[in-house]
């Protein structure tokens, strides 16, 4: 059985940074869904001493960071809340009645409960990258700490029916 792991990052290079070192517990880079709101990856790059700057424009939705892999975001706009990006296996379940359901309502979908996707919605809209993979049970624990480790907060593992 898998399990559910959610983190919120101040910044997207910290969240891809951390889609890579899921490698290691055997989670495909592009098996991580990063959820981001307009402007969110203007500004530093979140390394300790770097000046580089994350490039993303919803104009042009490849976004380019330091670590020097290319993800694409796709676009989408949540009524009240205004325009997100999004890559990864998350875009499937977005791509519901995001109008009704809101981030909150996609995530509570996946396996969310509904008082942490609300949580994770308000990070959004402060501008900050949420983190959202599967894992396997047995290492989504782990996965979870290194999060943390990578500076993540609100993380969270959560059951799913999905095996």
């Amino acid at each position: 059985m898998k399990k559910l792991v959610t983190g919120i990052f101040d910044s997207f290079a910290l969240a891809e940074q951390a889609a890579r070192d899921a490698r290691r517990f055997g989670i495909d880079p592009a098996a991580v869904s990063l959820v981001t709101s307009r402007g969110t990856a203007q500004g530093n790059t979140g390394y300790p001493g770097s000046d580089e700057q994350d490039t993303f424009d919803m104009d042009d939705p490849t976004f380019a960071v330091s670590s020097g892999l290319m993800m694409t975001m796709t676009p989408f706009q949540v009524p009240a809340y205004g325009m997100f990006g999004a890559t990864g296996p998350m875009l499937g379940f977005l791509s519901g009645d995001i109008e009704a359901d809101g981030i909150a309502g996609t995530l509570e979908r996946m396996g969310v409960p509904q008082v942490h996707g609300l949580d994770y919605e308000t990070e959004l809209k402060r501008g900050r990258v949420l983190w959202v993979a599967e894992a396997p049970e047995a290492d989504a624990n782990h996965v979870a700490e290194m999060l943390r480790h990578g500076g993540a907060d609100l993380v969270d593992v959560h059951d799913t029916d999905r095996s």
